[in-house]
């Protein structure tokens, strides 16, 4: 099996037939990448992070205050640590969500 994300649809391919398993629509944003976890996919969007449960249904999404990407090249503005979610955005504010979408600390008003 192949999971590819392209913008904001996901296509899970049964490569030993050559064909489409499942297709679905999940926003209408662009997104970045997708990250296989426990029981579905994390979902690095432009606006939103998701988490999809294995049949790319949205369990939860979180919204930053500005969008996902930063302005300094050398780091990411999204990664998996730990079991937690450590997110950045445009502002600089810095984010750690748990698996389960609630957040942990952010920088917001430091």
């Amino acid at each position: 099996m192949l999971t590819v994300l392209m913008d904001d649809e996901i296509v899970l391919f049964d490569l030993l037939d050559v064909s489409i398993v499942k297709h679905r629509s999940i926003g209408d944003e662009t997104y970045f990448s997708i990250y296989p976890i426990i029981e579905g996919y994390l979902v690095h969007g432009e606006l939103s992070i998701l988490r999809l449960d294995k049949d790319f249904q949205r369990v939860w999404s979180f919204y930053g205050s500005d969008i996902w990407v930063i302005q300094d090249g050398n780091r990411a503005a999204f990664c998996i640590e730990n079991d937690q979610i450590l997110l950045e955005d445009w502002n600089g504010v810095k984010y750690a969500l748990n698996m389960d979408g609630k957040l942990l600390w952010d920088t917001y008003n430091k």
